[in-house]
């Protein structure tokens, strides 16, 4: 019994003095390396206990680093044991890692073994394999392409609007579980006019649906899984942990994967994102894809910083299908967070709505008289546009960009105020890039948290350092579909607004119960309704 016992003080006292060791080499990480260094506020166990996610302390990190008056400053994001993390608060020095030096800058930050639907999908991808996928990929979503798939925009937004009048009347107007059926929306968008398939997602019980919503669900256990994944890649690996559930992960690889087959044996070829996977399988795909790039496309993405070859590409399914599922979840889920949040805000700005409306019925008409909103008319919803920025800067789908530095880089912070010095980010080194931290910081934004469309007119965006507004990214490696992501989420609020006004229920609308942060992007309560009452 005293020998167990003494065995078990010791193997405590061991590993207490383990912790301690770690802790200490944590703490003099970046210091040794001539960076300043900054507690991060989440440890591994905020984590594992539920409490907070990694990104929650983004804000306050960002905030102590300006007050050490540094550019930047390194972080141990989950304590001892957790990589080194590099925080970037300097608008130049972002750019010089996204744009000027983006080729010391090249890969994200992996989330290791997550899924074969996710491992070699080009969000994922890294070094010359992302370049080369980025190449084939890039006039996937240029103008014009989305106007060739305008119609499917149109066609699924005026479903939107029927779905909405299929919910009981309640006093005025029809209360609708918003988030929901704005997913909706986006998915039936995304799958009929990149994948071309014919699919009615707005009716109950769609298969399809059920399982797009499983996948984007991050109960806890998720997290956790998530968390092992990206911190502890090899014993996660060995213990056989998966970041989505096997029945979403067999579905969509499965409906993928008949999508493709269909296509490849049948007559019928189509204009859309599954004909170019095929097309590059069967070696048909046209050497002049890259002339459906506009000038300025070919040289902002593919000929200074990207370096890729279409031609290097292997293609097999296991191939084709990841790059088809992350464009599909990406269009779906995070543009129908952005709609969900922004029909949240026009409920509760009352006076904003008024002009979202006004512009709406001015530019495409009141909708009464059955007319179709063209293509080019979109593009001249200018206060539209205006409060879409203002959503996405207050509530980005990404708070946080993220790089790694693939050699080592010499890195210089002066100023002209303080001595000029040169650190050295290492290779290997994660770089973090706040960008809600930089959207929500008052020298950029003065009163932040208020919501205020004007502060992307003409005058006050020539004003303002253009890379203080980075929701999709900024260089080489920024959302492909930003511009497919715009349009969709412009047509659904102009049908919506000229047709219904936005309000809320009798139950009280709270902002910070009703619209909240997770790892992946604001999102709205799956429980709040909002009253879609029609316009007279």
């Amino acid at each position: 019994m005293f020998v167990a016992l003494t065995l078990v003080v010791a193997t405590v006292g061991l590993i207490i003095y383990i912790l301690k060791i770690y802790e200490a080499r944590a703490k003099s990480y970046w210091t040794d390396r001539g960076f300043a260094s900054t507690p991060s506020g989440v440890s591994f166990w905020d984590i594992f206990l539920g409490k907070k996610d990694a990104i929650d302390s983004d804000v306050e990190i960002y905030q102590k680093i300006g007050h050490l008056q540094e550019k930047v400053g390194g972080v141990m994001e989950l304590g001892a044991f957790s990589s080194p993390i590099l925080f970037v608060r300097d608008l130049d020095v972002a750019k010089d890692i996204l744009i000027k030096d983006f080729d010391h800058f090249f890969d994200r930050r992996s989330f290791g073994d997550f899924d074969k639907l996710f491992n070699d999908g080009l969000f994922n991808m890294k070094g010359q394999d992302w370049k080369d996928m980025r190449t084939f990929l890039s006039p996937t979503f240029t103008s014009g392409r989305i106007r060739s798939m305008f119609s499917h925009f149109e066609r699924t937004a005026d479903k939107l609007k029927q779905h909405v009048k299929s919910f009981p009347v309640t006093k005025s107007g029809f209360d609708i579980p918003v988030s929901e059926s704005m997913r909706k929306y986006t998915l039936e968008v995304i799958v009929t006019s990149v994948f071309g398939m014919s699919v009615d997602v707005f009716k109950e019980n769609d298969i399809m649906f059920e399982m797009a919503e499983k996948f984007g669900h991050f109960s806890y256990s998720r997290k956790i899984r998530l968390y092992m994944i990206q911190n502890f890649p090899k014993l996660s690996k060995l213990l056989k942990i998966s970041g989505v559930d096997q029945d979403v992960s067999d579905f969509f690889w499965g409906m993928l994967s008949a999508a493709l087959k269909a296509r490849q044996e049948g007559n019928i070829k189509g204009n859309d994102f599954v004909q170019m996977l095929v097309d590059a399988q069967n070696g048909n795909l046209k050497e002049d894809q890259e002339s459906e790039l506009s000038r300025e496309e070919k040289d902002a993405i593919l000929k200074p910083k990207s370096g890729g070859n279409k031609n290097n590409i292997k293609w097999s399914n296991e191939l084709a299908i990841p790059q088809a599922f992350i464009f599909m979840v990406a269009g779906f889920d995070t543009v129908a967070n952005n709609l969900a949040v922004a029909s949240y805000i026009l409920a509760t700005h009352e006076d904003i709505q008024d002009k979202v409306y006004e512009e709406a019925c001015r530019v495409l008409g009141n909708g009464e008289d059955g007319k179709k909103i063209a293509y080019e008319e979109v593009n001249r919803l200018e206060y539209i546009d205006m409060f879409i920025s203002e959503v996405l800067r207050l509530y980005p789908a990404v708070s946080r960009l993220d790089r790694k530095c693939m050699r080592d880089y010499a890195l210089s912070t002066s100023d002209g105020e303080k001595p000029s010095k040169t650190q050295v980010i290492k290779a290997g080194t994660f770089i973090a890039i706040p960008a809600e931290a930089i959207q929500r910081d008052e020298q950029y934004y003065p009163d932040p948290l208020k919501f205020d469309p004007e502060r992307f007119n003409q005058e006050n965006k020539t004003k303002r350092n253009p890379y203080a507004y980075m929701p999709f990214g900024i260089g080489p490696r920024n959302c492909i579909g930003m511009r497919f992501a715009l349009v969709e989420t412009k047509v659904a609020l102009a049908h919506i607004v000229r047709s219904f006004k936005i309000g809320p229920t009798e139950i009280p609308t709270s902002n910070q119960e009703s619209v909240f942060r997770t790892v992946f992007g604001y999102r709205l309560s799956s429980d709040l309704k909002l009253r879609f009452t029609p316009r007279v």
